[in-house]
């Protein structure tokens, strides 16, 4: 018999999901969608959102891990809000302007580069979000860079 809580068992095993299964699931799924754009399908814009979700999905479970270690200070909603908004800016934006870059690349192979009638279409809506995702996550850690070096000149 194995000793141990019931919750000590569960969260190992999110853990273990979260850590293990799920980046490997992306990685996967990234290969098939490879494989699938090398055979011409058009389902390879697919195959991106789910390898993102399973990498998201693995990043919300870190997440609650590093949440629920956090200590129980009157300033723990603080800091938890802090750490939501530094993974924000600093993990989801770029591999969302990195998933938005991809989607460009897809639409422009899959209609071909000189079918682009008009800059309003997918590829430039694409890349437009992508560089305003770098953009918005650059500005946080520049916010960031700002509030750190000002809070230790402080005496």
């Amino acid at each position: 018999m194995v000793s141990g809580s019931f919750d000590t068992g569960l969260t190992s095993m999110a853990s273990y999901i979260g850590n293990v299964i799920l980046p490997v699931c992306a990685g996967l799924t990234l290969c098939v969608g490879i494989y699938q754009l090398a055979h011409h399908a058009r389902a390879g814009e697919r195959y991106v959102t789910a390898a993102v979700a399973c990498l998201s999905a693995s990043g919300f479970v870190r997440l609650a891990e590093y949440f629920s270690t956090q200590n129980s200070s009157q300033d723990q909603f603080y800091y938890a809000f802090l750490s939501l908004t530094n993974w924000v800016g600093n993990v989801v934006m770029p591999l969302y302007a990195g998933v938005n870059f991809v989607r460009a690349i897809l639409s422009v192979s899959n209609g071909g580069m000189f079918e682009l009638t008009s800059m309003g279409g997918n590829a430039a809506r694409h890349v437009l979000v992508g560089v305003g995702c770098l953009a918005v996550s650059g500005g946080l850690r520049l916010l960031e860079f700002f509030v750190t070096s000002g809070a230790g000149g402080i005496h």
